[in-house]
């Protein structure tokens, strides 16, 4: 039932849209027939019982889906109006609460849901309630009616005159109703009948019913009724004269109520809009051709333009882009060059939806991001409903190959020695296997327990499969960064960044003293530290406290002030 509630929240706000376009063109086609007017809320109609619409480039509904199906799952969501104007700073304030760290469950967005569901519910049965006692009412006081003519009747309990039913619609009138002024009220009441208005009518209160939570729609049906009544008078007034239509106009004015309050029947004479109705009629003339051609073009227009939705799939706006990060159901990723999003922020956040099920996206690979053309301005900057991720191209699986000796970075240049290495020269092999960058003294990053390792002018030759392979220092690039430890207990340091895989800085098992630095050179020639992850363990290997640094927060160029208990800095 969530599910359907939240259909007809999207239905009704698309729909208002198109309320606001009749309401301008009401004021914009004052000279056309009224019927027009009538017309113009039937397409209203149309938009609020279609669970369905085609796409069109010509539509001018800016989103038909406002609020995304995930908001009946998630706990915290994001509104979609297609106006940038209203999304994003609307958006921006969600977001920050949510992840400035309020506690929110998670089923709360299906809680508040369930919620406005109940409401609407209640409020549809008291609507629906009111028109059932107000028919059953009306009907009890015309039972004793006295038939006049065919499907006319009066009564001594009825005061102005009125179409009641809608299979087998009667006329109702006065008993002491002047018999000049009943063939005008008949002619009126006889009009309803034919222009079908005891249908239109009970529609209108019918979707009013549904949608009686959006304030627009009950505007809507208030004009729908005066405007029903407008487009009635002409039908009637047409072919009188001026001295026919003052008649008119005094029983109008005769049979006018008081009652104020909105019903779904009956089609009272004198019910709604008399003062409207009265200029209106004083004012007629006949429309001319060109007023009628440009009033039926512009229902035209507003079917095309309201009836339709905006196109999207291939025609959504999207951008490819390289994979730096992947955290916390985000990816991290920076547009190629091409893209206006590349010009807007060098890296944008995108949240893991809608993706290929085959192969998951992973670091250094290129994705396509097809979204809603909207960018949060924060930084990173945050990609707005994302509604497909394709990989365009896989990041290579063939990592460099390097090893660690003496504190020193060694990467493979891929060149084979053309010249044995002599045995005396050999100094050592290598002892553990690593993945990402090796971090203590003899360990590489592939296959390379027992491989005997030389140092030679060019740098450090491995015998690798029976063959020697060059090896060069790592030429090390600013910035680099270093830790400072500052709290006791930390027996080792594991640092995460991404592609460059993980390394935990000391395994002898003895602690770090306070105010310790550490090289990590992990990080060395990363321009921020942002997605990173600092873990302090202890002497059993258990996490003390760990941080992923946010880019919101650290620069870097400044100091990084993790949580207290170390602080990292680049290096001078």
């Amino acid at each position: 039932m969530t599910s359907l509630f939240l259909k007809i929240v999207n239905m009704s706000i698309a729909a208002s849209w198109l309320v606001l376009a009749v309401l301008v063109l009401r004021r914009l086609l004052r000279t056309a027939p009224k019927w027009v007017n009538v017309l113009l809320w039937g397409i209203v109609a149309v938009r609020l019982i279609c669970p369905f619409s085609i796409e069109s480039a010509l539509s001018l509904i800016p989103s038909a889906e406002t609020f995304p199906e995930k908001v009946i799952s998630g706990p915290s969501f994001q509104v979609q109006t297609g106006v940038s104007a209203v999304d994003v700073p609307l958006n921006d304030y969600l977001d920050d609460r949510y992840f400035e760290g309020v506690t929110v469950p998670a089923n709360n967005g299906a809680n508040v849901m369930t919620v406005l569901t109940v409401l609407w519910l209640l409020g549809m049965v008291l609507l629906a309630g009111y028109a059932a006692v107000s028919y059953h009412r009306l009907n009890r006081r015309v039972d004793t009616a006295v038939r006049l003519r065919e499907n006319i009747f009066q009564s001594e309990n009825v005061q102005s005159p009125f179409v009641l039913g809608m299979v087998k619609p009667m006329i109702y009138l006065p008993y002491d109703m002047d018999s000049q002024a009943m063939e005008y009220v008949i002619a009126h009441e006889q009009a309803h009948i034919h222009r079908w208005d005891h249908w239109w009518k009970p529609l209108g209160f019918l979707l009013l019913t549904v949608h009686w939570f959006n304030p627009l729609m009950w505007a809507a049906y208030i004009l729908l009724c005066r405007d029903i009544e407008l487009a009635c008078d002409e039908r009637v007034i047409r072919t009188l004269g001026n001295e026919q239509r003052a008649d008119y106009t005094q029983a109008l004015v005769a049979c006018s109520v008081s009652q104020k309050m909105i019903a779904a029947c009956p089609l009272a004479f004198g019910e709604v809009g008399v003062k409207e109705r009265v200029r209106s009629i004083m004012k007629y003339k006949k429309p001319g051709f060109w007023i009628m051609v440009i009033a039926v073009t512009v229902c035209i227009a507003v079917a095309v333009c309201f009836l339709t939705n905006p196109k999207t799939g291939e025609e959504n706006p999207y951008f490819e882009a390289e994979i730096l990060e992947v955290y916390e159901g985000h990816f991290l990723v920076k547009p190629l060059e091409g893209y206006w999003e590349g010009n807007s922020s060098d890296v944008i956040e995108v949240p893991m939806e809608n993706m290929e099920p085959s192969p998951e996206p992973e670091v250094g690979d290129i994705i396509r991001v097809e979204y809603s053309g909207l960018l949060q301005e924060t930084y990173p900057a945050r990609a707005y409903e994302v509604y497909h991720i394709t990989i365009v191209e896989e990041a290579q699986q063939t990592a460099q190959r390097m090893i660690n000796l003496e504190g020193i970075l060694y990467l493979d240049t891929g060149t084979a020695m053309p010249v044995e290495i002599e045995p005396e020269r050999i100094i050592g092999k290598l002892h553990t296997q690593v993945t990402g960058r090796p971090a203590n003294n003899g360990q590489g990053n592939f296959d390379c327990e027992g491989c005997a390792y030389a140092r030679i002018e060019e740098g450090i030759a491995v015998l690798i499969d029976n063959e020697w392979y060059l090896f060069t220092e790592e030429v090390l690039t600013s910035p680099r960064y270093l830790l400072t430890i500052g709290a006791e207990g930390v027996y080792n340091i594991q640092v995460t960044a991404g592609s460059r895989g993980s390394v935990t800085y000391k395994e002898d098992g003895t602690a770090y003293a306070v105010g310790e630095t550490v090289l990590l050179d992990i990080l060395t020639g990363r321009e921020n530290l942002r997605g990173v992850t600092v873990k302090a363990l202890d002497a059993e290997g258990n996490d003390l406290f760990s941080v992923q640094i946010s880019a919101r927060e650290y620069g870097a160029a400044d100091d990084v002030i993790v949580c207290g208990d170390w602080i990292i800095t680049p290096e001078e």
